[in-house]
């Protein structure tokens, strides 16, 4: 294992080389709008190739297996560079630790690897019209048939689903026990048939935010997310939830307008935002 002094400056070399002080350009952030998005990606593939991503995660599912102390380490020596990470939020801060807790190991092997590098992004679907954050009221729903799931619902609010390849559902999944029960969790292809994703235009003309309609939307039976109907217990439990999206949102500050370039000719951070999202 490198020890931490190396790491250290390993993290150094890379943050002089690839981004910038936060005070040489103010505080600026990457748009979710097209080339936002693809800086992300190019930015994260680069921290890959230098054995900077998925810090904590293991070896095996793409990540560099180090203890904790070296996520702190790249947290602090990063506090002071802006990085191009919003895109990534709730696909590294929410996304990536609930499937690598309680996923399954073919979904780990198939999805972990990439999640760390920006390959494939994942957003949540959990805010429903009326429900909000109480998930005991959400009415979206889950039936088996056959060897798949059959999801009919809407889901509102949902960040970046419009570049998404994946995302995490929330859905009842058996209507005959107190509402706070019976819920599930699974994967959702966010291409696929029965998924309609209707960006919400804001004020400034972005669409960073949409709503989400589920039309007979099949997908396989081995997309359960822990176990079913255990809405108690992670990772359906509303309460760790919450909890992952205030340590996703922690780090990550209000979005100004965007403005991206590339000094050096490299990948150019241009954001504030989720410094553990980048390195986790």
């Amino acid at each position: 294992m490198v020890t931490e002094e190396a790491f250290t400056q390993r993290v150094r070399d890379f943050l002089a080389a690839y981004t910038r002080r936060k005070d040489e350009h103010g505080d600026e952030d990457e748009s979710l709008q097209g080339d936002g998005v693809a800086i992300t990606k190019a930015l994260q593939r680069t921290l890959v190739d230098a054995g900077l991503a998925g810090l904590t995660y293991p070896a095996e599912y793409g990540g560099q297996g180090l203890p904790r102390a070296y996520q702190e380490i790249f947290t602090r020596e990063s506090s002071a560079f802006t990085l191009p990470t919003y895109a990534i939020t709730i696909s590294h801060g929410m996304c990536l630790p609930i499937l690598n807790d309680f996923g399954t190991d073919d979904q780990k092997a198939r999805h972990l690897h990439k999640i760390i590098s920006a390959e494939e992004i994942w957003c949540q679907m959990f805010s429903e019209p009326g429900a909000g954050s109480d998930v005991a009221s959400l009415q979206t729903r889950a039936e088996l048939d056959g060897d798949e799931w059959l999801i009919n619902g809407q889901k509102v609010w949902t960040s970046g689903a419009q570049y998404c390849d994946y995302g995490l559902c929330l859905a009842r999944t058996n209507v005959d026990v107190p509402k706070h029960e019976g819920i599930s969790m699974f994967i959702v292809d966010m291409r696929g048939a029965g998924v309609d994703i209707r960006p919400l235009r804001q004020i400034t003309g972005d669409a960073d935010f949409n709503e989400i309609f589920f039309t007979d939307a099949r997908i396989p039976r081995g997309w359960l997310v822990g176990e079913l109907n255990v809405s108690r217990s992670a990772p359906a439990d509303p309460v760790l939830w919450r909890r992952a999206a205030s340590t996703a949102y922690s780090t990550s500050p209000a979005r100004p307008r965007a403005r991206a370039t590339r000094p050096r000719g490299k990948p150019s951070p241009t954001s504030t935002s989720a410094k553990r999202s980048c390195a986790m």
